[in-house]
């Protein structure tokens, strides 16, 4: 009887391992198997805003959620990035707007960029080796002499202008002849 009782054991335990190992119906239907949802398929929807009034216009059936973003922007969003930082520069408070506009911040040289690269070209090719100025030889690129500013009396005009209230531009800069 012993032997019985064995053979049921074995039969069983076969039986067991060889359903656990089916992939699929026989797992589900016997509920060795989790339904749970696809975390991927889940559509995200914006969060719920209070609105300003009360008085809501009824919903329309297939309308855009308004404060959802579009496929479009989503896209645009995924290949050139963010683009919250760029909706919130420009729009500045009206307070953002009076500091801008008494520190002087809106009337910078608009030649600034220019003369910077114009500089850094100057810089690079001053620090160039003999042997590569001899293989440069025939360039046609001209070059105007970069300037130095002295520190010392920029600090002070600076200084000077702020005293008086004036707006700090990038005229009458004092520079170091060289």
């Amino acid at each position: 009887m012993a032997t019985k009782n064995s053979k049921k054991i074995r039969y069983i335990i076969c039986l067991a391992l060889t359903l656990s190992a089916c992939s699929g119906g026989i797992r589900e239907q016997l509920g060795l198997e989790r339904d749970a949802p696809d975390e991927f398929l889940v559509n995200r929807h914006a969060p719920l805003e209070m609105p300003a009034t009360t008085a809501l216009p009824p919903p329309q059936k297939g309308m855009h959620r308004p404060q959802e973003k579009t496929v479009e922007t989503k896209a645009k969003e995924a290949v050139f990035g963010d683009t919250a930082q760029a909706d919130q520069t420009n729009s500045q408070s009206s307070v953002e707007q009076t500091i801008i506009q008494k520190t002087g911040a809106n009337e910078t040289d608009a030649t600034l960029r220019a003369r910077i690269d114009h500089e850094t070209d100057n810089l690079n090719d001053s620090n160039k080796s003999v042997v590569q100025k001899i293989m440069n030889l025939g360039s046609k690129k001209q070059t105007l002499p970069s300037t130095v500013i002295d520190a010392k009396k920029e600090y002070e005009r600076i200084n000077e202008k702020a005293a008086k209230g004036e707006v700090i531009t990038g005229e009458n800069v004092p520079e170091i002849e060289e």
